[in-house]
């Protein structure tokens, strides 16, 4: 239930972002294969174990959700200043 859940988001995101034009095809395909190779490194442990509780993920997904709706977070400006400590120039 959880990875069929997961699998749903991804795939929501992936058409939502599409639908929006807020992304080219090329990016949602690039997103969609990252989301694909971490949950299939997800689902490999989960199913691994005996009896996995998602509660506590569930309930921290819920907070930071609650969080975050409806602000910006200007995630670009905020990786261009963690870049900037990293002491790698490329010519």
């Amino acid at each position: 239930m959880v990875i069929g859940g997961c699998t749903g988001l991804i795939l929501a995101i992936g058409v939502s972002r599409l639908l929006l034009d807020a992304h080219s095809v090329a990016e949602v395909s690039l997103g969609l294969l990252v989301g694909t190779v971490s949950l299939a490194a997800f689902s490999q442990k989960y199913l691994l174990l005996p009896n996995p509780k998602v509660w506590p993920l569930l309930v921290a997904a819920t907070v930071l959700v609650t969080m975050l709706y409806g602000n910006e977070l200007h995630a670009e400006q905020f990786l261009h200043r963690i870049a900037g400590y990293v002491p790698i120039h490329c010519r």
